[in-house]
């Protein structure tokens, strides 16, 4: 398989499923200290938000990441969130990297502001959607292992690809 940013996301998918595969909904769900407050579950819909807001600027020609669904179904069930990603999957490997985009940028708290109009490509904004996987799994690693020392997480999951390919070359 050809490995471009679409196919990539695949990488993060899986460990997703990994570790959904592994939560109870009630760890899943449950307010978190270490979070302030928030749930692994609410990291993980955040994850697919990104994900979902590339696939739908990928269809109109413009991404904005402020719009979100912020599915609560999917911050408490792993189920319903496993079901998510999957399906997902099966739509972001349509996508072409080469498709533009342009990304609305939202620097502004005030309502009324004015947005910024920034160009890309729908594999830069799959690239920005990994990197933000990728420290979002982190978050969760720490979530889970700090609370829940019973689930087997990987070492690697929240770690920079980049990153494990240095630790390896280092061991040699």
């Amino acid at each position: 398989m050809k490995i471009n940013c679409a196919s990539s996301s695949k990488t993060i998918f899986d460990q997703v499923l990994v570790i959904l595969g592994q939560l109870s909904d009630e760890h899943y769900s449950k307010p978190l200290d270490v979070f302030n407050g928030s749930t692994i579950g609410q990291h993980f819909r955040h994850i697919l938000d990104f994900y979902i807001s590339v696939l739908r600027g990928a269809n109109n020609g413009e991404l904005n990441y402020s719009h979100r669904d912020r599915s609560l179904s999917i911050e408490k069930s792993t189920i319903q969130a496993k079901d998510a990603f999957i399906e997902l999957q099966g739509k972001i490997d349509q996508l072409s990297d080469e498709t533009p985009i342009k990304v609305v940028a939202d620097f502004h708290t005030e309502i009324t502001s004015d947005d910024v109009i920034v160009n890309s490509s729908v594999g830069r904004e799959l690239m920005y959607a990994y990197d933000h996987a990728v420290h979002h799994l982190a978050i969760i690693k720490i979530g889970i292992n700090q609370n829940f020392q019973e689930y087997n997480i990987d070492q690697n999951l929240g770690v920079a690809p980049s990153t494990v390919k240095h630790k390896a070359s280092s061991h040699h």
